[in-house]
């Protein structure tokens, strides 16, 4: 996040992806008619669901990569900030 703007931090390069092959968001209008528009920020990410009642641990372990098709100098910043945050889903 952009904490200048308090938006999704924009990317360097709006046409190449950022996190993954496609993407894009579906927007309504008034008219109840459905778009589809590439973002120009970098979008969320979420891990795959981890059970810790099957692994018998009081700890996470995900082990999954997180690839981020962006330049080192938009993401190392003063203003920018990396947010993880840990939800439980209870089933």
């Amino acid at each position: 996040m952009d904490m200048e703007t308090g938006k999704y931090l924009a990317k360097s390069r709006p046409e190449q992806p950022g996190v993954a092959n496609i993407e894009n968001v579906s927007l309504i209008d008034e008219e109840a008619k459905v778009t589809n528009e590439n973002v120009d920020f970098l979008l969320p990410m979420s891990t795959k669901f981890y059970d810790m009642r099957k692994s018998g641990q009081s700890s996470c372990a995900w082990n999954e990569e997180f690839i981020l098709n962006e330049l080192a100098q938009n993401i190392c910043q003063p203003n920018v900030v990396i947010l993880f945050e840990i939800l439980e889903c209870n089933q």
